[in-house]
């Protein structure tokens, strides 16, 4: 599957609304998906992530390791639950967004 097919499933799963992405790397495999990270101090960043879910935490675990990160963070519209017991994430905010008449 093509990377543009593939961000287009994500979209429809996810209800991202991006037309794109934009100075974040993207790492991809035929067989997994893909994810998008960035870093900020001392903490990993995911921004998008699509496929195998067990291979990209593994990735990003091992990634920020060996970057010397102490933290991952991302959010998503999932259950929170499932993250803690499936991954070990716990919430530690909540977002926030006002509706804006355009």
């Amino acid at each position: 599957m093509s990377f543009n097919e593939d961000f287009e499933k994500y979209k429809e799963k996810s209800g991202d609304i991006s037309d794109g992405l934009a100075l974040v790397p993207i790492f991809r495999t035929n067989e997994h998906g893909f994810i998008t990270m960035s870093v900020e101090k001392d903490i990993l960043f995911v921004h998008q992530c699509y496929g195998d879910g067990q291979y990209w935490d593994d990735f990003a675990v091992q990634y920020a390791k060996d970057k010397g990160l102490t933290k991952i963070r991302f959010f998503t519209f999932r259950s929170a639950r499932a993250w803690e017991r499936k991954f070990g994430y716990k919430q530690i905010g909540v977002i926030m967004q006002k509706d804006l008449e355009v």
